[in-house]
């Protein structure tokens, strides 16, 4: 099966309990076998309430290396975006449930900066689709994701934290990430695991951030 981020055609498939999962032996990109998403609502956003929130956008924060306006896309419960705002940032967020509607852009909205905190594994194709379109005039895109390097791709897989079937439609290691937004003009500028200091886990390399900007 060829790879649908970087078009190779050595690719794996592992099956696990509820699905198979087709893994590119060239850039790491996983890609599960249900695509069907599951609703997210305020229920679902309770527990990331949890997370220490303030330490964990100062971090954010300090990614944000332009000037501009932002706009946090799958923007959850809304607290990047006001800690932006109160950074002194002009920042909207933007999300499918209805209890953050008071926070989305204005219409014709065009962001400088666009954020994606776990959020970018969970869109389906088309919404990956209307993301890309949205960040066309954006000069800096910051996003977190699950690496995907740390369960070693094998059958331990299923019995690694972020995996979660319906729920994470994409999974991407830095260099799956870089083939990714390289096809829409993005150039990867460097990536780290800077959440892990807060959002511990029992292995090395839990959550992955990644910095890129517009060719110019």
């Amino acid at each position: 099966m060829k790879c649908l981020n970087c078009g190779s055609n050595e690719t794996s498939t592992i099956n696990l309990e509820l699905e198979d999962m087709t893994i590119c032996k060239n850039c790491g990109y996983g890609r599960p076998s249900l695509q069907t998403s599951i609703q997210y609502d305020e229920n679902y956003e309770k527990k990331y309430l949890a997370y220490p929130e303030a330490a964990i956008n100062k971090i954010r924060l300090s990614f944000i290396s332009e000037k501009g306006t932002i706009l946090d896309y799958g923007c959850g419960s809304g607290s990047f975006v006001k800690a932006a705002r109160q950074a002194g940032y002009v920042a909207y967020g933007y999300d499918i449930n209805d209890f953050t509607a008071d926070l989305r852009p204005p219409e014709g909205f065009q962001p400088d900066i666009i954020t994606a905190w776990d959020s970018f594994e969970h869109l389906t194709d088309e919404q990956q689709i209307e993301f890309f379109k949205i960040a066309e005039n954006a000069k800096l895109i910051v996003l977190s994701v699950p690496d995907f390097d740390t369960p070693k791709k094998d059958q331990r897989l299923g019995n690694w934290r972020h995996y979660r079937p319906k729920e994470h439609l994409h999974y991407y290691t830095p260099i799956a990430l870089y083939f990714r937004f390289r096809r829409e003009r993005f150039n990867f500028y460097f990536a780290c695991h800077a959440e892990d200091k807060i959002r511990k886990a029992p292995w090395e390399n839990n959550i992955l951030t990644a910095v890129f900007k517009k060719y110019e």
